[in-house]
């Protein structure tokens, strides 16, 4: 059985490119989203997009980094241009290059520290901070 009133909803999957972003994204376009896959690794998020657009589903990719928040803004800003709104944010994007440095917290180095905060922490704020007033926009979500 599918998912319940997906079709024709704008989705942002952010880190979409590979693993479970790009899974999922290709789930929600089985149900009738329009999918945005943002990633900082391009051509993977080309690629998936490819992949989605190929089995009869629609989607863009957007290049961007989820620790750099004008660029959060953007991807989300491309996302309503593109399709007209966002209804939806799927928010898994992470860093997950600094697990191999991440030691313990005597040994820890700051800049690994600095990076997962950027990115798998203020990151997925700022994400919800651009997606959010544009799902409001489309009468979803609760505004809190």
């Amino acid at each position: 059985m599918g998912l319940r009133g997906l079709a024709d909803k704008v989705a942002v999957v952010v880190g979409g490119a590979t693993g479970i972003g790009a899974a999922s994204a290709a789930r929600l376009a089985e149900e009738g989203c329009r999918v945005v896959i943002g990633d900082i690794a391009a051509d993977a998020a080309h690629q998936t997009a490819e992949r989605i657009a190929a089995a009869g589903g629609t989607a863009a990719h957007v290049a961007f980094d989820l620790s750099d928040p004008a660029s959060v803004a953007k991807l989300i800003d491309t996302a309503a241009t593109t399709f007209g709104g966002v209804d939806l944010l799927f928010n898994v994007g992470a860093d997950m290059s600094t697990i191999r440095a991440d030691t313990d917290v005597v040994d820890i180095d700051f800049d690994v520290w600095d990076r997962v905060m950027a990115v798998n922490l203020r990151g997925y704020v700022a994400a919800m901070k651009y997606a959010i007033p544009k799902m409001l926009d489309r009468g979803r979500g609760v505004p809190g």
